[in-house]
């Protein structure tokens, strides 16, 4: 239980550094993401006004917590392209990228097990070097 408790924090904490991360190079690049939703024929007083309702007027710790905590609730935000909730474009996109999964798995699975059993039965010789690599 203790190996598994272990494990457990530490990809907890593995998941809280990338995302700590990736929130803050995504901040301290030199774009405006309020320019980027609106779009690029949006006027300044529009971007300030985003700015504000998105919380990017703040210190980047309190958008990091808020962002963490939106995150833990479900709320992903809504995408620059499409201005559609994040978690809807997943979930239309899901049962193709599932449909690759399984395709790609199947083709590993079977051969990756004939070609294990090919390289077993030659073993130590040039054709199990070959598979191995």
């Amino acid at each position: 239980m203790k190996i598994i408790w272990n494990r457990l924090s530490s990809a907890l904490l593995v998941l809280f550094a990338a995302s700590f991360v990736t929130f803050t190079l995504a901040r301290v690049i030199p774009s405006d993401p309020a320019l980027a939703y609106i779009g690029p024929k949006a006027t300044e007083s529009d971007a300030a006004a985003l700015r504000i309702t998105l919380g990017l007027d703040q210190p980047i710790p309190i958008q990091y917590f808020k962002y963490l905590g939106q995150t833990l609730q479900g709320n992903w935000g809504y995408s620059l392209s499409s201005k559609q909730p994040i978690v809807s474009e997943i979930a239309d996109r899901l049962p193709a990228t599932l449909e690759l999964v399984f395709c790609a798995m199947s083709f590993a699975l079977i051969f990756g097990v004939a070609m294990g059993v090919y390289a077993a039965k030659y073993r130590g010789r040039i054709q199990d070097s070959i598979f191995r690599v």
